[in-house]
Order: structure tokens, then C-alpha cells, then sequence
């Protein structure tokens, strides 16, 4: 799979790669906006690294009301042993940690843990975070972790965290839209002819794909499902606004909006 735009990002991971090798340890945060291609990325990298001899393990943190602890080392963990196994038996959580630490120091291979959507990260995965953050220097592992950072403000717990990783080896991957000229080539147009998409999309991939999928269609349903979800997780307030607003069909002046939404 080739990735557009991309590559100064993957050479950013690949020498995160060839640091564990060295057991020089990294944290690689990857971020942006939902559909802006993080995961795409990392999971290019990842089956590139496994091709090389890494061992890769892929965890996802998922937006429950009641999240599994240690939910994205779980789905690592089916193919790894010591961790497998303290969590099979529901050992508690310093006990995990250590088997965590054991399962990673690998004196033969690299090892490339990718956590995905941090955003959504249960409290026992963000202590292994810090855990092995704060040792990752002397392991032979590339971290890498991908979250919605626009979801991560204020008093987030994975602000908390990272706050806390200040004498940490970390690299920032932070990821932009694609430009117009790899939107053109998507569509396989000229530049001159995606103007529109261009607009409609803001270059995010996630968008772009799915515009493309179904022409015939002003607004796809996997675009639709993707922004009233995020809509439904906005303040109340919020929401009643976008509700008012939604009905104008372009731009309203600012004074119509602070008689309208609560708090302007």
C-alpha cells in the first residue's frame, strides 16, 4: 500500500525502528484528526517491520462506557507469552506491568508495540504507557501510539501522562492533510479539476476516499455516521447550536449567532 505525503513520517518511524535495534527505546506519538491517516501509516510501518524480523504487536483502545483494562495489550497478547498469561489469569496490575517489561526485552529481535486511539485509553493502559516510557531508553522497542489530538485537551488523562514522560526519548509525528495535488492524484484528475473535492474534504484522506467511493452521493454515509458521531460527543449546548445553525445555508453573521446559541 503506498501512502501519499507520507514519507518524511515513515523514514520518522523507521528510525525508530533502527533505534530499538540498537536498544536505544523510543515513544513515537503519531496525531491528528479522525480520518487524517494514522492508522494507515502505522500499519503500513508495522508490516514493513515485521517483514524485517521485529516482532509487532497491534492493540486498539475503543470508545466503551466500561473499557477492558489493558484493553489493546489483550489483543497483543494473544500471541505473547508471560503477558498472555497474567492476563488470561487476571493477575493484578503490577503484576501485568512486570510481565509487560519481560515480554519486551527481547535480547534477539526489536519488538514494535503500536497502541491505537489513545484518546480512549483505560486507566491501566495508561499506567503500562508510563511504565514503559520511562524505561523505554534501555529496551530494544519503538512505542508507538496514535491519538485524535483534538480530543486530548485540558485536564485529558493521556495529557496527564504524557506531561509526565518529560526525560522520555519521544518523537512527535504530528499528521497534516493531504494537498491538493495528492487529492488529484487519488481522484486521478488534474489539480485544476479537484477544486471542489479539495474543499468539501480539506485534504483529509479518510474523506477524500470515501467522496470518491460514492460520487453520486453529496454526502457519504461512512462521512455522515463519522461526524454525528463526533457530534454526539460534544457538550449539550453544543449540540443545540449545531442543531440551529445546521438549517442556514452558508455563513451567518456573529451577532445572529450570539442571539441564537448560548454563549455565542
Amino acid at each position: 500500500m503506498r501512502l501519499l505525503e507520507r514519507d518524511h513520517e515513515t523514514t520518522q518511524l523507521e528510525s525508530a525502528l533502527e533505534a530499538a535495534r540498537q536498544r536505544h527505546g523510543r515513544v513515537v506519538l503519531v496525531h491528528g484528526p479522525a480520518g487524517i491517516g494514522k492508522s494507515s501509516l502505522v500499519r503500513v510501518f508495522a508490516d514493513t517491520a515485521a517483514e524485517r524480523d521485529a516482532t509487532v504487536g497491534i492493540g486498539y483502545c475503543d470508545d466503551l462506557r466500561a473499557p477492558r483494562a489493558f484493553a489493546p495489550f489483550r489483543d497483543m497478547a494473544r500471541g505473547w507469552g508471560p503477558l498472555g498469561k497474567a492476563l488470561q489469569r487476571g493477575a493484578d496490575r503490577a503484576e501485568v506491568l512486570d510481565a509487560l517489561l519481560d515480554e519486551l526485552d527481547d535480547p534477539l529481535r526489536p519488538v514494535v508495540v503500536v497502541l491505537e486511539d489513545l484518546q480512549w485509553a483505560d486507566e491501566a493502559t495508561l499506567d503500562a504507557l508510563q511504565v514503559v516510557g520511562r524505561r523505554i531508553s534501555d529496551l530494544p522497542v519503538a512505542l508507538i501510539a496514535t491519538y485524535r489530538d483534538d480530543e486530548v485537551v485540558g485536564a485529558h488523562p493521556l495529557q496527564r501522562v504524557l506531561g509526565g514522560l518529560g526525560g522520555t526519548p519521544i518523537e512527535r509525528i504530528p499528521l497534516r492533510p493531504l494537498s491538493r495535488e495528492a487529492v488529484g492524484a487519488l481522484a486521478d484528475r488534474p489539480v485544476a479539476d479537484v477544486e471542489d473535492l479539495y474543499a468539501t474534504t480539506g485534504g483529509n484522506p479518510f474523506y477524500v476516499h470515501a467522496v470518491l467511493a460514492a460520487p453520486e452521493t453529496a454526502v457519504p454515509p461512512t462521512v455522515r455516521d463519522a461526524v454525528l458521531a463526533r457530534v454526539f460527543t460534544l457538550p449539550e449546548t453544543t449540540q443545540r447550536a449545531l442543531d440551529m445553525l445546521a438549517v442556514m445555508p452558508s455563513g451567518a453573521e456573529r451577532s445572529l449567532i450570539d442571539e441564537l446559541a448560548d454563549g455565542g
